[in-house]
């Protein structure tokens, strides 16, 4: 089947070569709702003057907005095992409801609860509340983890420097001892699978996109759902993807983005450029058997030529 051979030759040849060096990192707080949020303060802070590696800086409902939507539910364990594979630090900003309850969460996972950095309102540092001596003093005691004391009232430009410093050094700090997984089920890094795909085989619906990452592995609905979704998300929010007429294709701005990642890489060029032309051939013909589509002889020995690209 087209899907599975594009699939699993983008996941093996391709998709390794796209994915850029960048330090991810999951930043909660206040919800988009609330303006002018310590959140929002510190991101363009980090991303202003953070230098190398690449910094990729997400909220949860950037990339998981549709997740506990209609029959895809997925349980917040497996979401949470999923960003272990996926990040290198989570950034806390007690700043609201669900960030406490989310704090709760992460600080009683076996691997993220040594990749917190946790910001907390400094009038509570002596407070003998539960939070304070549950999670934050456990945290603190027993976890790589980190604990930052900062005035939520004093958002003066020199104050958040400052708090940029101590973030900045807690997260370098954090991924010295962490390495993501490379593979597909790493929620950021996916988007470069995803990045492939359709610009092999754009336009896409968002059946074929998920049909593809089920043909790869033996991973579960939940867990295919949520690569899914992350990546369309990432790419939809940087203007890189484009949902015209209920198929996915490529902007302007992704087409450069990856034009630019396989300049200087030839020979997966040769590969995606042997994969793009059997699409194009085998979506002209249109050749049917048995009611499904189905790649010509030609097409299917263009594709095997891949292997000894």
């Amino acid at each position: 089947m087209i899907y599975r051979d594009i699939a699993q030759i983008i996941n093996k040849y391709i998709y390794p070569a796209l994915i850029e060096r960048q330090l991810n990192v999951f930043l909660i707080g206040s919800g988009q709702d609330i303006q002018n949020s310590l959140r929002d303060s510190l991101r363009k802070k980090l991303l202003d003057f953070w230098y190398n590696p690449n910094l990729g800086i997400f909220y949860p409902e950037e990339l998981f907005d549709e997740l506990f939507q209609g029959r895809n539910e997925i349980d917040l364990l497996h979401l949470e095992n999923l960003l272990a594979l996926s990040v290198h630090a989570i950034v806390i900003v007690l700043e609201s409801a669900g960030s406490i309850a989310e704090l709760g969460a992460f600080a009683n996972h076996e691997v993220l609860k040594n990749r917190l950095v946790v910001i907390v309102d400094q009038k509570y540092k002596k407070e003998k509340s539960f939070i304070m001596l549950g999670p934050v003093m456990m945290l603190r005691k027993k976890t790589d983890s980190a604990v930052i004391y900062y005035n939520f009232k004093n958002t003066s430009e020199d104050n958040l420097e400052k708090l940029r410093e101590k973030v900045s050094g807690c997260v370098r700090k954090i991924a010295k001892q962490v390495k993501p997984n490379n593979s597909i089920k790493n929620l950021i890094y996916a988007q470069f699978f995803l990045l492939a795909t359709v610009y092999v085989m754009q336009p896409m619906k968002k059946a074929d996109i998920i049909k593809m990452i089920s043909s790869i592995g033996n991973e579960t609905e939940e867990t295919v759902w949520a690569i899914t979704n992350a990546s369309l998300n990432i790419l939809l929010r940087n203007k890189e993807l484009l949902l015209r007429s209920a198929r996915y294709e490529l902007t302007k701005e992704g087409l450069r983005r990856i034009q630019g990642i396989l300049k200087y890489r030839r020979r997966v060029t040769k590969v995606i450029d042997k994969l793009r032309v059997a699409v194009l051939n085998h979506t002209m013909r249109k050749t049917k058997r048995r009611g499904t589509q189905i790649l010509s002889s030609a097409d299917a020995r263009m594709l095997q030529l891949v292997d000894g690209a």
